[in-house]
């Protein structure tokens, strides 16, 4: 499975992939601790924000990740340090 990071700070776009959910929640945390507004998508098309990240760490089937399960993002406005993007 694959999920994709959408984060955005200062008028910046960023999109990056992660094939395991503990690699994607660690580099998004990350960068939503550096001040950028983060939040992950499944390949099903559901929607994670910072404060539903652990339910990725929980999941153990795909099926709960799919869009009927997802609530709207709440996106954070903090934006106090930059971010190094590796």
């Amino acid at each position: 499975m694959t999920f994709t990071i959408h984060a955005s700070k200062d008028g910046h776009l960023v999109q990056t992939l992660r094939l395991k959910p503990q690699a994607a929640v660690s580099k998004a945390r990350s960068l939503n601790k550096a001040g950028w507004e983060v939040h992950i998508t499944s390949a099903q098309g559901a929607s994670f924000s910072p404060p539903m990240f652990g339910e990725l760490l929980q999941s153990r089937d795909d099926a709960s990740l799919a869009p009927d399960r997802a609530t709207l993002v709440a996106l954070s406005d903090d934006t106090t340090e930059s971010a190094m993007l590796s």
